[in-house]
């Protein structure tokens, strides 16, 4: 990396598609909204929480009591939004609110479309504004609004359900997921850029050791990385496993290798697919060169890297590759 070359960033998503089962408390709660209905339980004091837990928060007892509460309520605390995300329930300004419904003796957290910050405070009176499709889920309330908010101009409706499923096996998507810039320093930039020309490039450090992919600094004396190295095409099999469980999003069939590859002239492995030979066939030792993707696919990435494969040679015995295994 030149110093006139700027350090590679990159937008990221980190995601992972989390399918829940609700139980049968919440999952009353969730079928109850499917049919504009707002249930809380009864605690072992007589009072109503929203929305219901199977255990009370204060004696730890069992709670069964479903005891449907009121679709308006009064505002009891709130925050205004007013520069909304885009994972928050309305793209424009409003009130993260708790609401007491009628019937209710706890707060319910949810937003409140107000229009403006000073038609929001304390005591006023809201009401349930119900999502267009109902799914049984907590975005089945759009939000809340004032009590003398005009009704919508559609009329609420339960999306039909592929597999009906009782209360007590209610399951929804919930996937988590966040957004940030990635700022791949300096090392890692001239590693990136070297596999955009199909190049392994590592760095060396003051140690003298050789890192791929390379960190910021030298593992061994913690100073700074300093020499860009060109590697070879070709590696040793160090380390690898078997994948035999599919996973969502996964685009390469199972059962597959995923292998650490000692690249010829690094001191550390690189983590890569092993393709070209049946997954039984891969083992320690194993010679093995680097598959790139199409020329219409080069980017500054790492799935530049389509896999690694047998490259005819001898395998690499043991001995030398000990302090790796």
């Amino acid at each position: 990396m030149t110093s006139g070359e700027p350090m590679l960033s990159e937008p990221w998503r980190f995601y992972f598609p989390y399918t829940r089962t609700t139980g049968p408390t919440v999952g009353e709660f969730l079928c109850g909204l499917r049919d504009q209905k707002i249930l809380g339980i009864r605690r072992t004091d007589g009072t109503v929480m929203v929305p219901p837990h199977p255990f009370d928060p204060v004696t730890s007892e069992t709670l069964t009591e479903m005891v449907e509460v009121g679709t308006e309520g009064e505002v009891s605390g709130w925050t205004w939004v007013a520069r909304p995300l885009q994972k928050h329930p309305l793209d424009r300004p409003f009130a993260f609110a708790l609401i007491e419904l009628d019937g209710s003796d706890t707060g319910f957290f949810h937003a409140v479309d107000a229009g403006d910050e000073n038609k929001m405070s304390t005591g006023m009176r809201v009401k349930v504004r119900w999502a267009e499709e109902l799914r049984g889920h907590i975005s089945d309330i759009a939000c809340f609004v004032p009590i003398d908010a005009p009704d919508p101009d559609y009329e609420p409706a339960p999306v039909e359900l592929e597999k009906p499923r009782p209360p007590d096996r209610w399951r929804y998507d919930s996937p988590f997921e966040t957004h940030y810039e990635i700022l791949a320093g300096k090392s890692m930039s001239v590693y990136l850029r070297g596999l955009q020309e199909r190049k392994l490039i590592g760095m060396r450090g003051p140690s003298g050791n050789v890192y791929i992919p390379p960190h910021g600094a030298d593992s061994t004396t913690g100073l700074a990385l300093e020499e860009p190295v060109e590697l070879g095409q070709n590696g040793t099999v160090v380390r690898f496993c078997i994948v035999n469980i599919p996973v969502r999003g996964q685009q390469v069939q199972v059962p597959f290798a995923a292998a650490n590859i000692l690249v010829d002239g690094a001191d550390n492995t690189l983590m890569a697919l092993v393709q070209g030979v049946p997954h039984e066939e891969v083992h320690i030792g194993m010679r093995v060169r680097c598959v790139w993707v199409d020329d219409d696919q080069l980017g500054a990435s790492e799935s530049n890297i389509k896999w690694f494969e047998p490259n005819g040679e001898p395998d690499r015995p043991l001995s030398e590759i000990e302090g790796y295994l």
